[in-house]
């Protein structure tokens, strides 16, 4: 049928593949002897940057950028902007008085996803369950439900606060 390299493109290719391939080996074997040299380029410079008052190295890097830089222009770092931390006990007897709705205090406290999934999955769950287990212990797992809430109020009071502050707007200027 196909017996013929010139017809056949499975042959065609192999011996293609195989003539490429001879020829590599042979350029390989001529330049063994021969030094390669390559010069990365990509690589950090041996030399330190100076570093003085009021610049930092950047993290990635090492490029000298003010102290204040948000980016770095000779790379892709970024610095990360944090949500303030609120210490003080107000947000967290509040977090937990909103925590009788299991969830809304880590919502308030900036923990959406959390507070989001123990709103609509956790708390259902702890509900089902105990009157499932209700059935079994003539209403005593019932009393699982304190238990669940008492853990969610834990949990949002010992979580820290993840509020981001507010934007500095100087209103209009004309």
């Amino acid at each position: 049928m196909w017996r013929n390299s010139k017809t056949n493109p499975l042959l065609t290719f192999l011996d293609g593949f195989c003539v490429a391939w001879d020829v590599a080996r042979d350029a390989a074997l001529t330049q063994s002897t021969e030094e390669i040299i390559l010069e990365y380029t990509d690589a950090p410079s041996a030399e330190t940057p100076t570093l003085t008052e009021g610049t930092m190295a950047c993290p990635l890097c090492g490029q000298v950028l003010p102290a204040d830089a948000a980016s770095c222009s000779h790379c892709d770092w970024r610095r990360e902007r944090r949500g303030s931390e609120v210490d003080g006990k107000a947000s967290d007897i509040v977090a937990v008085l909103l925590s009788f709705l299991p969830g809304l205090g880590h919502i308030y406290k900036g923990h959406r996803y959390v507070g989001l999934l123990l709103m609509f999955l956790g708390t259902p769950a702890a509900v089902g369950g105990a009157l499932l287990l209700a059935t079994g212990t003539a209403g005593f797992g019932v009393m699982i439900l304190p238990i669940y809430w008492l853990c969610v109020m834990v949990h949002v009071y010992a979580s820290q606060d993840r509020i981001q502050p507010g934007s500095t707007d100087e209103g209009e200027e004309y």
